[in-house]
């Protein structure tokens, strides 16, 4: 086992590959790499550190979205020169909600009040639309990406108070279905991870609670389906929904206490689990039953495990039962990376964490925390590791695989930390489990670190941490010598991306939204002017204006040059002159 000193930082982000991440220090952002912590660089941004709500880093790590409540910025690690920044201007449509990439060159904004954009790298507005606000969960969801053919993002919304659902290509803002549901209040939406299949998730009281769709957003199947009867599905009935990871499988936990396996083939139940109350299997042979785990505290704090014969009724969580819906049901059910076991908790019984073999159709393994268990992660590339966070400042480690019992590991930290395993991509990746709180962090590597082939790098970006960086101006010595940020960081040549090396500056007139995009050191161009922005809404958008920045369109964060601005904020009052947007 290996750790990290306490490091500082809020907001704390991993990057999808598990080789960066990135957090907010001293109001920059500080890009570290996860297995030479002692590599970092500082990067100025923006945004106010007390509003930012969010960092978001794109599908292929190169890129992060820092959000606040009243501007987004977004970073480049292969050009840190080349931002783009989306203002809130006045502010009519609420705060900035969040804001995430939806492909590797579009960004999907969203405002308290629903009002939902994307945009691409380039300023260009593809595509406007109202979401619906009172989901469980985020009311849109982008299916997997499968191949080289770009992905379709799924929208719930709501016109004359009925529940919508569309598709729409991200690149070109097109719509390729939309149709009314007839849910009672859809709550979420869910592709399958291999794309054939979206769940849209209702109410717990409403028949159906799971609709169906395929790929290309046409209704296939519902659960109860319509041959069910109707007395066996009595008050609240399903809870969450989950994919296994092949696909094959689709989780529904219900608020009985019980999950009932769909098979993807005809979506008829394939198996039923439930939690009882009595753990026994009196058809099996002892070999052949659920091994029970039930750690144990000395007086001296000195943790252990005791294996445990059935019948066994493991500790309830309460005494009385309750009647609010968040505490009814299955609290958590999660499948491991290859889609073996799945790992459940009831809200009746947190401390105890059920392993079921989802090929056997059996219990395969029961542990018994001394204490109620927070959160569940399998790792993401090895799939018989098991996480227990039972916010005590341990970590468990738990391979269902083995015969031996979780694994205890102390994590010291100010604060009782959140605990989770980092992505992992490559199945030969050691497990990296990051324990953050408020301010700080602390990567913990249970198997060792792996061993990274440290760079040699000329004009290199990184530093040890705490050491701020500037980046080199364009034209000045050894500015063509520096390398990635990506590279310097994880010994690693990052893939080629388009470059967005333009100051670009667009305005929405009634929205007194901003969006800019520059490089303040990079390559200077001539100047053009396109006015348009795809799909707008005449009662929102006016035609936006983008420049192709020579020297007078540089950032004005180091230039005081304003002939620009003023030219733009001049051409914005032409088109509507209640705007009060932000010109930079």
């Amino acid at each position: 086992m290996d750790d990290t000193e306490i490091l500082p930082g809020s907001l704390v982000s991993a990057s999808p590959s598990g080789e960066l991440i990135a957090s907010i220090v001293d109001g920059k952002l500080r890009v570290r790499a996860v297995q030479a912590s002692e590599l970092s660089n500082d990067i100025t941004i923006r945004p106010p550190f007390k509003e930012i709500t969010s960092i978001r880093w794109s599908a292929d790590s190169t890129r992060i979205l820092i959000t606040s409540h009243n501007l987004i910025e977004l970073v480049s690690l292969d050009d840190q020169g080349s931002r783009m920044r989306i203002s809130n201007g006045s502010g009519s449509l609420g705060r900035l909600q969040s804001a995430d990439f939806v492909s590797d060159s579009n960004v999907f904004v969203i405002w308290e009040f629903g009002r939902a954009k994307i945009y691409s790298l380039g300023g260009t507005l593809n595509f406007t639309t109202d979401l619906k606000t009172q989901t469980a969960t985020r009311a849109w969801a982008l299916r997997t990406k499968t191949g080289k053919t770009p992905s379709p993002v799924a929208l719930l919304f709501q016109s004359t108070a009925q529940d919508q659902l569309s598709l729409h290509m991200p690149l070109t803002g097109e719509t390729l279905i939309s149709t009314s549901l007839d849910t009672t209040d859809a709550q979420s939406l869910s592709w399958s991870p291999d794309g054939n299949w979206l769940a849209v998730l209702d109410t717990g009281y409403a028949r159906p609670s799971v609709v169906i769709f395929t790929q290309s957003g046409h209704r296939f199947r519902e659960y109860p389906s319509v041959t069910d009867s109707r007395d066996e599905f009595v008050g609240l009935l399903v809870k969450t929904v989950m994919w296994s990871p092949d696909s094959s499988s689709l989780a529904v936990s219900r608020y009985d206490g019980s999950i009932v396996l769909l098979t993807t083939r005809t979506f008829s139940s394939r198996a039923i689990i439930e939690h009882s109350t009595t753990i026994e299997q009196p058809g099996l042979d002892a070999t052949d039953q659920a091994v029970i785990w039930q750690e144990v505290v000395s007086a001296t704090n000195v943790r252990s495990y005791n294996r445990i014969a059935q019948p066994m009724s493991p500790p309830l969580s309460r005494m009385k039962s309750s009647t609010e819906p968040s505490e009814l049901g299955v609290a958590e059910a999660r499948f491991s990376s290859d889609g073996k076991y799945l790992a459940t908790r009831d809200e009746r019984m947190l401390s105890t964490v059920w392993i079921w073999n989802v090929v056997t159709l059996c219990a395969h393994a029961v542990i018994i925390q001394h204490s109620n268990v927070r959160r569940m992660h399998w790792y993401p590339s090895i799939p018989n590791t098991l996480l227990l966070d039972c916010a005590e400042s341990i970590a468990y480690i738990f391979d269902p695989s083995s015969s031996e019992p979780p694994i205890a590991m102390p994590v010291e930290m100010p604060a009782t930390p959140i605990l989770s395993f980092l992505p992992s991509i490559d199945v030969s990746d050691k497990p990296t489990i990051l324990a953050s709180i408020k301010s700080s962090f602390r990567l913990i590597y249970p198997h060792g670190r792996k061993q990274m082939k440290r760079p040699v790098l000329s004009g290199s970006k990184v530093f040890d941490a705490g050491v701020s960086h500037t980046p080199t101006r364009s034209g000045e010595p050894n500015a063509d010598e520096d390398d990635s940020l990506i590279e310097a960081l994880t010994g690693r040549k990052s893939a080629s991306q388009p470059s967005y090396t333009e100051q670009v500056e667009v305005d929405a007139d009634a929205d007194g939204v901003t969006v800019e995009l520059d490089d303040t050191f990079g390559q200077k161009r001539g100047m053009q002017t396109r006015s348009g922005a795809s799909h707008a809404d005449v009662f929102e958008e006016s035609d936006a204006f983008i420049q192709l920045g020579n020297g007078e369109g540089l950032d004005d964060t180091f230039h005081g040059k304003a002939g620009n601005r003023d030219r733009a904020k001049k051409e914005a009052s032409d088109h509507d002159p209640l705007d009060d947007s932000d010109i930079f």
